[in-house]
């Protein structure tokens, strides 16, 4: 439970940057769908670089593990552009409010794959994670 809140602290800063990142490169002309998936690569890697020393623990950088959490986080981004798209298409909502509500969507789906796959214990060997502390 503590990681999934330290999870959930460090999504709310990546939202914070997403949505900074997404309105201004809609301000600079850029297509609101363009838009989301560059804010989610520049929120994502800092996301990753949070929840590696602080969610999870882990010990060291990898090229390989920033990687792999793109790709499983790939699942959020196509969740995240589902609910966008149609709540902008279908429901005419705010192009801000539906990029808010896709940042959502993918929150819990992104927090399993993370914890599974990408910090999962044994997972350090090779990519240079360290298995997290039984108290967080």
């Amino acid at each position: 439970m503590i990681q999934f809140i330290k999870f959930g602290l460090v999504g709310a800063l990546g939202t914070v940057v997403n949505m900074a990142v997404f309105e201004g490169l809609r301000l600079a002309g850029l297509h609101y769908s363009l838009a989301s998936i560059l804010s989610f690569l520049v929120a994502a890697t800092g996301n990753y670089l949070l929840n590696r020393r602080w969610t999870f623990r882990a010990a060291r950088d990898s090229a390989g593990g920033w990687l792999l959490y793109m790709v499983v986080n790939g699942a959020g981004l196509l969740a995240n552009l589902g609910v966008l798209v149609s709540l902008r298409q279908w429901g005419a909502w705010p192009t801000s409010l539906a990029q808010l509500a896709g940042i959502g969507a993918g929150m819990a789906l992104n927090f399993i794959l993370s914890k599974t796959i990408v910090f999962r214990s044994g997972h350090e060997k090779g990519d240079g994670y360290a298995e997290p502390s039984p108290l967080t």
